[in-house]
């Protein structure tokens, strides 16, 4: 799958989820302090990472986040592969 098909595709599947991310986290102010992740794939020079958590404080304290389904890495860069959190 080509670069640009492969952010553009996913980027039109997670639009309507990030929109109601953005409604129910925007302008919270959290410090991130841990990610985790449930497991790993690869694909040629992108490794897509599944179902991070989200460890974060915040003035209510201390919690754990699932905001979006998955990240992928390439080259030492991250990107947000999926806002869909299954």
């Amino acid at each position: 799958m080509p670069w640009k098909y492969f952010w553009r595709d996913h980027a039109a599947r997670s639009g309507a989820y990030f929109a109601s991310l953005v409604a129910g986290h925007g302008g919270r102010r959290y410090r991130l302090t841990n990610v985790t992740f449930d497991g790993e794939t690869t694909y040629g020079d992108v490794t897509i990472h599944r179902a991070p958590a989200l460890d974060v404080e915040s003035s209510g304290g201390s919690r754990r986040l699932r905001l979006f389904g998955s990240m992928a890495e390439r080259d030492g860069r991250w990107k947000l592969y999926s806002f869909i959190v299954d």
